[in-house]
C-alpha cells in the first residue's frame, strides 16, 4: 500500500467568492444581517479552510445582490412595466417622472415618481361608488428608499383592494 503524500492546505484557489456565494445563498434569505464574522465561522467551519475577512465581505454582497437582486437594473425595467400594464389593461393611468442629465446627449435619467392606476379598477370603482377608504403609506428602505402611497378602496364583499398608488422619493 502506496503511502499518502499531499501537503495539506486550507488555501483553495477554485472556492472563490462567486462559488461561496452561490452556496450561502439560502442562508442570507433567511438571515441577511448575518454578521460577517459568523458567516465567515460557519464558512471556515463548513468548507475546512481559510476564508479572509475581505472574502467574507464580498461572498455576502454578492449574494445579498442575489437574493434582493440589482436595484439599478430593476428600475431600468419600469418602462418595460408601463407597457405591459397598458397591454393587459388598455385604461390603465401611469405616469412616471424621472430627473434628465443636464447633458442633453446622455440617456441616462433619474427616477423621481411613479403613479400607477390600474383601469379596470379605476372603472369599477366609479360604476359601483364604492366607499373610498383613504390613503395609506409605507416607507421602503434600501439603497433608493421611497415611500408607497396607496389610495385604499371597500369593495361589495367589505374588502380592502388598492384603487391606485405612488412611488416617490422619502
Amino acid at each position: 500500500m502506496k503511502e499518502h503524500r499531499c501537503l495539506q492546505t486550507r488555501k483553495v484557489k477554485a472556492c472563490d467568492y462567486k462559488f461561496l456565494s452561490e452556496h450561502i445563498v439560502q442562508v442570507i434569505e433567511t438571515n441577511s444581517n448575518i454578521p460577517i464574522r459568523a458567516l465567515r465561522e460557519n464558512l471556515q467551519h463548513e468548507y475546512q479552510m481559510d476564508i479572509s475577512h475581505m472574502k467574507t465581505f464580498r461572498v455576502k454582497k454578492k449574494a445579498l445582490k442575489n437574493v434582493q437582486g440589482d436595484y439599478a437594473s430593476q428600475y431600468k425595467l419600469l418602462k418595460d412595466y408601463i407597457l405591459e400594464v397598458h397591454a393587459h389593461n388598455p385604461d390603465s393611468t401611469i405616469k412616471i417622472d424621472v430627473e434628465s442629465e443636464e447633458n442633453p446627449t446622455v440617456e441616462r435619467r433619474t427616477f423621481k415618481s411613479i403613479y400607477v392606476c390600474i383601469g379596470a379598477l379605476n372603472m369599477d370603482f366609479e360604476i359601483r361608488r364604492k366607499d373610498f377608504l383613504g390613503l395609506y403609506g409605507a416607507f421602503m428602505k434600501g439603497p433608493y428608499p421611497c415611500q408607497i402611497l396607496s389610495a385604499l378602496v371597500l369593495d361589495g364583499n367589505n374588502e380592502i383592494y388598492i384603487l391606485a398608488y405612488i412611488v416617490v422619493k422619502s
